[in-house]
């Protein structure tokens, strides 16, 4: 990716199925070099004055899984990563050492996850679920600069409406405890969480999020997409509200490329309170 802000992403992933689809090996490499606005840390930042600053890094990831019965996976991974915080002008946020990642650094992580997964296809699901839950420990050793953990937890069904239209729920929860670098915090915005609000906009070290998307195939290789999503996010899990959630909601067009995966074409219009955003990418976002 590159973008006319001089925003380069270089990033390889891919899965891999052996065993007679036994066993998977998941994963990727990426570098970045990202002028980025930075909003703040919290569920209540303000939208009209971000601050910049330029993200160069570069990762690892790799993850292993094995079927411990049909549709119940169980493995686990590592992950390394390398950031340099630059460009941030003087006074900021992120110029000092009050804001955890401000000055870069690298962090190396190990971890544990299960999965089970019962959807009918995982490109475009019409029936089925998806539930997994990880945990992940990053260790000062080896040259390392943070010491944390993080808890993941995702949930998704979805719901047959008839031949053509489909329901899908998703839940996401994160939480971390430790010393966690603001770019490895959870975060609200962009096209994964929170369509409508720029990526990151809201930042912490706990999330929760539920997304509701409504999906039909409306003429031959077309289709139209209605969802709407809310999360707050918080430095301790006792903060979280009733009274503390974002929501953004919008439509998408979707265009069949691929029929016999089910892959699409996806273009949505996401609408926040104060943002709204354009995305366009390939397959679903859950």
């Amino acid at each position: 990716i590159y973008t006319l802000n001089n925003q380069v992403i270089v990033s390889v992933g891919g899965e891999h199925f052996f065993d007679q689809d036994r066993q998977q090996l998941l994963g990727g490499v990426a570098y970045q070099k990202f002028p980025n606005d930075f909003f703040g840390l919290g569920n209540d930042t303000n939208a009209d004055d971000p601050e910049s600053y330029t993200d160069e890094g570069a990762g690892v990831t790799v993850d292993y899984l094995r079927d411990l019965r049909p549709r119940l996976k169980i493995g686990g991974g590592v992950s390394i990563a390398t950031s340099s915080i630059t460009e941030v002008a003087a006074g900021d946020m992120l110029d000092g050492d009050v804001i955890p990642g401000s000055r870069g650094g690298q962090v190396l992580g190990v971890g544990v996850l299960t999965r089970y997964d019962t959807r009918d296809n995982v490109g475009y699901p019409v029936t089925g679920g998806f539930y997994q839950l990880s945990w992940r420990i990053y260790g000062d050793v080896l040259g390392a600069d943070y010491a944390l953990n993080t808890t993941s937890l995702d949930l998704r069904r979805f719901f047959r409406l008839g031949e053509r239209r489909v329901i899908g729920v998703r839940f996401m929860g994160v939480a971390n405890g430790g010393t966690v670098p603001f770019q490895l915090m959870p975060a609200l915005g962009g096209d994964q969480l929170l369509r409508g609000y720029f990526g990151g906009r809201f930042r912490e070290r706990q999330l929760v999020a539920l997304q509701s998307e409504y999906r039909s195939r409306v003429w031959k290789r077309l289709g139209l997409a209605v969802f709407g999503e809310i999360g707050q996010v918080a430095r301790d899990l006792d903060q979280f509200g009733m009274d503390r959630f974002n929501y953004s909601y919008g439509v998408g067009l979707r265009f069949l490329l691929v029929p016999q995966e089910r892959m699409n074409l996806r273009m949505d219009f996401g609408f926040g309170e104060d943002q709204s955003g354009f995305y366009l990418g390939f397959g679903e976002v859950f």
